[in-house]
């Protein structure tokens, strides 16, 4: 679990989705061709430019912060709230605004939806390898946001954010790979869906995915522990990569057991003890490609063509960051009185 960029007092449990939009814009594509990239054997090229609909944009901001379950409870006031202006002003919320807003919702937060463009570039390649076409639409989101409380006087964050997703199709001509890409009126749904989640990881914690890489080594101890791992057995293994580490004269081996050690303690969140044992194998890694740190400063490129310390040195500074995330992990956590992982 990752911290949000920003970290709310526990007693912001309350929050309402509001859109502050000036809905007047068309919601459509003003699209236009340029030049394509021969280079690049790109045979078309057409970007175009769209108002989003704040509306949708509210809605899927409002269920993506609900499924987080960060916040007791979540409103969504969709209507736009600028609805009866005449002429485009500036849009941020007064405090009077924001403090009327928050009562009638009964709220402590408001999320406001200020803006939404899109930009889309359609692009066609010929792959010689198929001797056929791809097309690639790239839509890029760019909404606005504006985080008010009712005793601030002005907004707490304004974040202008962008994130970006892309489609793809093959077909045997320009023509059949043009008709294939996706049309305007999915391409504006899909990017309303998706601008409501860009601002997810600034206000909540969220789940992340990545990677890990363990020894199984060539010995009996570290194959047996290596199938305790896949069996999600992590006790019994970490006993035999133990038993390798503090009986084994070998130092890739010291090594190696030192690095899944850390692994095991960062499987059960103590990032303390994760981080001592990389750091461990670390310095194993530096006798074994036998670096002389001094120099390493005057080239750091060289850590590249040490394995063994390039691995544990990048394992040793991810669990730095993941201890000082944990700090801020902590305390945005708080609220629910549970311990974070």
């Amino acid at each position: 679990m990752r911290p949000a960029s920003i970290t709310f007092p526990p007693q912001y449990r309350k929050v309402a989705i509001v859109n502050n939009t000036l809905d007047s814009a068309d919601k459509k594509f003003i699209s236009e061709e340029k030049e394509p990239d021969e280079q690049h054997l790109e045979a078309s090229r057409v970007i175009g430019y769209a108002h989003g609909n704040a509306k949708v944009l509210a809605e899927s901001l409002a269920q993506a912060i609900a499924d987080q379950n960060y916040f007791d409870v979540v409103v969504i006031c969709d209507s736009a709230l600028r609805e009866n202006d005449k002429y485009y002003r500036q849009n941020t919320l007064t405090s009077q605004e924001v403090k009327k807003l928050a009562s009638n919702l009964n709220v402590d937060l408001i999320i406001a939806v200020e803006d939404i463009i899109f930009k889309t570039t359609r692009s066609i390649y010929y792959i010689p390898d198929i001797d056929g076409f791809q097309g690639i639409t790239t839509l890029k989101a760019y909404p606005t946001f504006c985080i008010y409380a009712p005793e601030k006087k002005s907004p707490i964050k304004r974040l202008l954010l962008n994130d970006s997703i892309y489609w793809d199709n093959l077909s045997i001509s320009i023509n059949e790979t043009s008709q294939l890409m996706i049309p305007d009126e999915e391409l504006l749904k899909e990017g309303n869906d998706f601008a409501g989640n860009i601002l997810i990881k600034y206000i909540t914690p969220t789940w992340n995915t990545t990677e890990r890489y363990f020894f199984t080594g060539n010995t009996v101890p570290m194959r047996d522990a290596a199938e305790y791992v896949r069996n999600h057995s992590w006790d019994e293994a970490y006993q035999l990569w133990k038993y390798v580490f503090e009986n084994t004269k070998k130092q890739k081996r010291r090594m190696q057991a030192a690095f899944n050690i850390a692994l095991y303690y960062e499987m059960k969140d103590d990032i303390t003890q994760a981080e001592i044992w990389a750091q461990k194998a670390q310095e194993i890694a530096q006798l074994i490609d036998k670096i002389n740190l001094e120099e390493k400063k005057e080239n750091d490129t060289q850590i590249y063509n040490y394995r063994n310390y390039y691995l544990t040195s990048q394992y040793v500074i991810q669990l730095k960051k993941r201890k000082t995330e944990l700090l801020k992990l902590n305390k945005q956590m708080e609220r629910f009185n549970i311990e974070p992982q």
